[in-house]
């Protein structure tokens, strides 16, 4: 054997260890999600843990809920109703999509600041006040219906508020390495407008909810679920 012939057996056999190399270290990324998991970051609790932290408390990891998920299921004034009506909780509340609308508790509102989340609508409008979204937790009907009071206020006089109808339930999935999975939603039932800086008092009973009269409305209304 010539010696540019040997010199072209060893290139094929160097090439040919690159190659071999390269499918185990993409089978131990798609095959292990752990090895390219932050080894700092906590483990991921259980789905039950977060079902029930959910349930009893309206937090997630601790935190309230970023009222940036609950601003997702909140229509626009021309939508029949919500657009979404599903949000995956955890991944949610880690979302980097949310890192600019910070979340801040006051006056018993859970709050953030929605233009990062809405860019394109505020490019053109030069706002004195930044366009502002806040919840409170009203109560919990029987079935473990959370019911939520929201104001949206778009950096103008109108504060837009509504009632919304939120449960939270587990279901089967797959991750991102096609892994079967159990993650745990949180859903919107049914989101009630009540008017424009609407200060009525909100009753949650077992099974119903009951609005009393406002400035928008002269009778209590009876909100049932059924």
């Amino acid at each position: 054997m010539s010696i540019a012939d040997r010199t072209v057996s060893i290139l094929l056999v160097l090439v040919g260890i690159l190659i071999l190399a390269g499918c185990h270290s993409r089978e131990r990324v798609v095959g292990d999600p752990q090895e390219i998991r932050d080894p700092e970051r906590a483990p991921l609790p259980l789905p039950s843990a977060i079902l029930r932290e959910a349930r009893e408390n309206f937090t997630c990891s601790g935190k309230p809920i970023h009222p940036g998920l609950i601003h997702e299921f909140v229509p626009w004034f021309a939508d029949r109703g919500p657009v979404t009506v599903a949000v995956e909780l955890l991944p949610g509340q880690e979302s980097e999509r949310y890192f600019y609308a910070a979340m801040r508790q006051r006056a018993g509102w859970t709050e953030c600041n929605v233009k990062s989340l809405l860019p394109h609508c505020w490019d053109n409008e030069p706002t004195v006040n930044a366009p502002e979204f806040g919840y409170q937790r009203v109560g919990v009907l029987a079935d473990g219906t959370q019911v939520l009071r929201t104001y949206y206020c778009m950096g103008g006089s109108g504060i837009f508020m509504d009632l919304v109808f939120i449960r939270f339930e587990t279901e089967g999935s797959f991750d991102i390495w096609m892994k079967p999975y159990m993650r745990v939603l949180m859903k919107a039932l049914c989101v009630y407008p009540i008017g424009d800086g609407d200060d009525a008092k909100v009753r949650v009973l077992s099974d119903r909810v009951i609005v009393g009269p406002s400035k928008c409305r002269d009778k209590e209304v009876v909100l049932k679920l059924e």
